[in-house]
């Protein structure tokens, strides 16, 4: 932590992670959109490997390897700036496309008269659940662990500390999506039936 106010401004860190975040989100939608369509149809790298459920089975992969990087990254702030922007931005890219693909699997399996309610409800349950909270639980974790502590130290590693509560839901995400695959299995087979 002290090597990084010697060589980088606290602006220019922020800055930074910032674009990092913002371009690796877009990108990592995308990938996996690209990902996904390419693995259920069957084109580009998955030409011999065809897979109906490749939506929810891309998120769930994507959130089973961002899980351990989410954990290195707070630790890799003592280390290089660097690595920080690396991992920071591995990060974002590897679960971004979760939104979309969860939007998606909503939308294939809900009749076409009721999308958009349910797509509503879906963007609002996400928001309220994960989003809006997510940074006053951080903050009071964090506040929590550092106690009554003013040192800038006690406050970077309770933050950091913090921080792995975002980092063990990608757990549950990834069993959520895994379930999600294993449920429209099993659904497509009694639509044929």
């Amino acid at each position: 932590m002290h090597r990084f106010r010697n060589a980088f401004s606290t602006f220019s860190i922020q800055t930074s992670l910032g674009i990092i975040v913002a371009v690796s989100g877009v990108l990592g939608s995308l990938f996996a959109i690209w990902l996904s369509q390419s693995w259920k149809h069957g084109h580009h790298i998955f030409a011999r490997i065809r897979i109906n459920l490749a939506f929810p089975m891309v998120a769930a992969i994507g959130s089973l390897i961002a899980a351990p990087t989410m954990v290195v990254m707070p630790y890799s702030m003592t280390i290089d700036v660097w690595l920080v922007y690396f991992i920071n931005g591995f990060n974002q890219f590897l679960p971004a496309g979760n939104n979309v693909i969860a939007a998606e699997i909503a939308m294939e399996v809900i009749h076409p008269t009721r999308r958009a309610t349910a797509s509503s409800i879906l963007y609002v349950l996400a928001y309220l659940l994960g989003d809006c909270p997510g940074p006053y639980i951080v903050g009071a974790i964090s506040d929590a662990l550092r106690g009554n502590s003013d040192d800038a130290q006690n406050r970077f590693y309770s933050l950091t500390h913090a921080l792995f509560v975002t980092s063990s839901l990608f757990l549950p995400c990834a069993i959520v999506f895994a379930a999600a695959a294993y449920f429209l299995k099993r659904e497509r087979e009694l639509e044929i039936m």
